[in-house]
């Protein structure tokens, strides 16, 4: 091994310490926070050396505890064969969920290409500074401007590789500054997405949308969990950047009895806001949401876990808003529903 090949090495090996201390701090902190809000703790120091051994056990290592702790700590119970959030990612995500086949995820532009029926229809976007239309036909500035003139609507701005709702603006077509919006980088441009009546009284001052998380098998796609995102306050968006809720979805559409917090904190089954109970609530044609994600998932082969988010329009259609193939977050479906595989995935 000569000396560059070693300097590699060693860039390596510090960065990927470096991502395993920030997840294990992230898990000691949202175990924390837990715990404050619900003034007790439940992890002892004899359930901490039970998650510690079974973590050496299962995954050869008593270091992936902090998250096999945390979500004890939010079921109140240890369950044996969770996935840690930590070995996830760092060890499945990057042997099953390759970077040349997952960042692709990130290119919101691109999905129209990827899942034809089923993404959202942008106005239009820019690559490299340059604009075209949802027909994939560049445009020029004059032409972009009398698009948005003539659509005479609300639209949402999403930067191109925007992720968690960052950098997300909502503007009527006709104020659209191109230059401005350019100025930023590249950008997509789209409706704002009218919502299924019975979502949309949940919370109406935000986009309430499903996550759905699938992984491939195979060749064939199952949904391992789902639950429903929904707004806060005043908040436009569902995401956890943004605050808001979360609530398990049964196979029937029905949600669960309780939703969560993005502190993982149980909160009861009433909207905190708008008062509609929880209960109440059954997601539109629910099959045909998690059979759309299952096919799409299955057009994409080239990675075997990937995260949803879908909205359910006005006709009960579903309609991909994003979807993520680099970091699909597990803890919270791990957690609440898991253990997910029981054995580590293959």
């Amino acid at each position: 091994m000569n000396i560059e090949d070693k300097v590699r090495e060693v860039l390596r090996y510090v960065e990927t310490r470096g991502h395993y201390f920030a997840l294990r701090k992230l898990a000691h902190s949202k175990r924390k926070k837990l715990v404050e809000k619900k003034g007790y703790e439940f992890v002892n120091n004899k359930i901490k050396k039970i998650t510690k051994e079974y973590s050496r056990e299962k995954f050869g290592s008593a270091s992936f505890w902090p998250y096999i702790a945390l979500y004890t700590e939010i079921r109140e119970e240890f369950i044996p064969g969770w996935i840690p959030e930590d070995y996830y990612r760092m060890h499945l995500l990057k042997k099953y969920n390759p970077e040349s086949a997952s960042l692709i995820s990130g290119y919101k532009s691109f999905d129209k290409i990827l899942f034809k029926n089923f993404s959202f229809e942008p106005l239009l976007y820019t690559v490299s500074g340059t604009i075209f239309n949802v027909n994939r036909n560049k445009i020029t500035n004059q032409e972009a401007d009398k698009l948005l003139k003539d659509f005479d609507q609300e639209v949402i701005i999403k930067p191109e590789l925007g992720k968690g709702g960052n950098g997300i603006t909502f503007s009527h077509s006709i104020e659209v500054k191109l230059k401005d919006l350019a100025a930023k980088g590249d950008f997509i441009i789209q409706p704002v997405c009218k919502q299924h009546h019975g979502l949309q009284k949940i919370n109406p001052n935000s986009l309430n949308t499903l996550r759905v998380f699938t992984f491939l098998e195979n060749g064939n796609a199952t949904v391992k969990f789902s639950y429903l995102k929904f707004g806060t306050g005043e908040s436009r968006l569902d995401n956890g950047s943004a605050g808001g809720g979360i609530c398990g979805i049964n196979m029937d559409g029905t949600l669960h009895n309780n939703f969560y917090d993005l502190s993982f904190m149980k909160r009861g089954h009433m909207h905190p806001d708008t008062g509609v109970s929880l209960d109440d609530i059954k997601i539109p044609n629910i099959e045909g949401i998690l059979e759309a994600c299952k096919n799409a998932h299955e057009s994409y082969p080239y990675v075997k876990f990937i995260g949803w988010d879908v909205a359910v329009g006005v006709d009960k259609e579903p309609i991909l808003i994003e979807w993520n193939a680099r970091y699909p977050m597990l803890a919270y479906g791990e957690s609440l529903f898991g253990p997910l595989w029981g054995e580590i995935p293959r």
